[in-house]
């Protein structure tokens, strides 16, 4: 019995809490995600310690009502931890906080109901007994993860296929655990399965911290090389884009107010992307997009469209466009966007000097 509880909690717990204390000695991630990363950690050792408390419990005669309150901890921590692994990667989903906690506060509510009642399960004789609502805890476990599956679909946050691959792969590992460990009745590979996850999250979010730029939300300088790299004969253009006057802005209103423009013609430029197209942020208000497999006339459109919006703004950018023949490789492509981004701005100003000597 020893040894099959050392097998069960050890590992567990022994990876949550040095994660808990690598996130409290290295706090890399926004404190948004923290958050609940913590809380997935915390109800993970809960959950841990409530399985192993049930097994050591199944061979000596405790309380019903004791029994009853350590298996309502362990039904109510699978679906929260679920929850708050969705909630660590998806920002826009806050606003919703409550609706997305519903289920879960369900869940926890018939859990616990079974100290009153056994319509969610009860204990006799030291044995467990299922009652009407005793799969909710799964039924809820399996919405969120189907959740987290349809958003992950649809998220427009990876510069890599492999990203939304691998979170999907955690999904299906964890509704497959469930199935496992009910169905072949091995206790505490849920367990296990949980503090993997939330390592594998914590791992995860460290290398969007390292791809997207801080400020705006673009894909990072440093992704820009790799991307270039691993696309290189896919690209079929590159565009250059630099934010005209930041400088002037910047002295005569701030900082502050020259970092809300940037982000203000970042969150433009990314609304106005074809499908295919990825923004970079190189450093200040430099901009470079990846273009794969549109045509030039599409590509002019596409900037038009960025141009039109950014100047209802009040603001203006300079743009130039480079598109791919056979002798290019990727530093030449962005040599000539660049020039051609130059050679924009330069006609800009000189047709703002014209206007300004004809007033």
């Amino acid at each position: 019995m020893a040894t099959q509880l050392i097998y069960i909690a050890f590992a567990p717990l022994t990876l949550i809490l040095l994660l808990l204390l690598y996130m409290h000695t290295n706090p890399v991630l926004e404190e948004r995600i923290i958050k609940y990363l913590k809380a997935a950690a915390v109800l993970s050792i809960v959950q841990t310690c409530t399985v192993t408390a049930d097994i050591l419990l199944n061979s000596y005669y405790a309380s019903p009502l004791f029994r009853t309150f350590i298996k309502a901890c362990e039904l109510s921590c699978y679906p929260l931890i679920i929850l708050m692994l969705f909630l660590s990667i998806n920002k826009d989903t806050e606003k919703y906080a409550l609706a997305w906690f519903f289920p879960a506060i369900a869940n926890t509510v018939i859990a616990f109901s079974g100290l009153f009642c056994k319509i969610a399960f009860h204990y006799s004789k030291n044995q467990f007994f299922r009652g009407p609502l005793g799969y909710t805890c799964y039924a809820i476990s399996f919405l969120y993860l189907a959740l987290f599956l349809y958003a992950t679909a649809f998220s427009q946050q990876f510069s890599s296929p492999y990203k939304p691959v691998m979170l999907i792969f955690f999904a299906a590992i964890n509704i497959g655990t469930l199935i496992i460990e009910k169905k072949c009745n091995v206790p505490g590979l849920i367990s296990s399965s949980i503090a993997i996850s939330v390592i594998v999250f914590y791992l995860y979010l460290q290398t969007l911290v390292l791809s997207h730029d801080s400020l705006t939300g673009a894909f990072s300088r440093r992704c820009f090389y790799i991307d270039s790299r691993k696309h290189a004969k896919d690209i079929t253009a590159i565009i250059s884009l630099d934010l005209n006057n930041l400088k002037m802005l910047n002295d005569t209103k701030g900082h502050a107010e020259g970092d809300r423009v940037i982000c203000l013609v970042s969150n433009i430029i990314g609304n106005c992307l074809l499908n295919g197209c990825s923004l970079y942020r190189m450093g200040g208000d430099e901009f470079v997009i990846i273009c794969l497999g549109h045509s030039p006339e599409a590509l002019n459109s596409m900037m038009e469209n960025i141009r039109s919006t950014i100047n209802s703004t009040g603001h203006n950018c300079a743009m130039g466009i480079a598109c791919a023949n056979d002798h290019d490789n990727i530093d030449t492509l962005c040599a000539r966007s660049d020039s051609a981004m130059y050679v924009d701005k330069y006609l800009a100003k000189q047709s703002l000097s014209v206007t300004a000597r004809q007033n």
